[in-house]
């Protein structure tokens, strides 16, 4: 879990230094869906190659492969995002969403037993209080800290 935590840390790091370099989140995203798929055709390949793939067909619901453009959207919008939060804070607020979304399924939900309990809530209301620390003070940007710097030693030598 904390190896993937990592993974996907380095990822959305690496994808946001990708849209800096050529300005485009959508090549980004083009990217990981490219690393992925080729990992995933070794994989089935492997499989296939083992005797140990599938036998039968893809479902035929098109609704089932929704994910796949969610989950381009999402790439999308933390390539975007990443510049202006950073890594930390974009991953939890990408955490504080998912808490949050789940209590309310859990409350939509018609097999619900009952109220989340303390403890759901609890989390969520810290994980949203992360996300506000994380960002506090504002950060200033490494060229603002090295204009300064410069302008510290100009006048420290005059």
């Amino acid at each position: 879990s904390a190896l993937g935590g990592a993974w996907a840390a380095l990822q959305q790091a690496l994808n946001g230094r990708v849209q800096q370099a050529t300005g485009e989140p959508l090549l980004a995203a083009l990217g990981n869906f490219l690393v992925g798929t080729a990992a995933l055709a070794v994989a089935v390949a492997l499989a296939a190659g083992t005797g140990a793939a599938p036998d039968r067909p893809w479902p035929g619901g098109l609704w089932l492969y929704v994910g796949g453009l969610l989950g381009i959207l999402y790439i999308c919008a933390t390539v975007g995002s990443v510049r202006t939060l950073g890594v930390l804070r974009l991953g939890l607020v990408v955490v504080a969403g998912q808490l949050a979304g789940g209590v309310l399924l859990d409350l939509a939900s018609p097999a619900r037993t009952g109220a989340p309990g303390a403890a759901t809530l609890a989390a969520v209301v810290l994980t949203l209080a992360a996300v506000s620390v994380a960002g506090w003070p504002p950060a200033q940007s490494r060229s603002r800290r090295r204009t300064r710097n410069r302008d510290s030693a100009a006048n420290a030598t005059r």
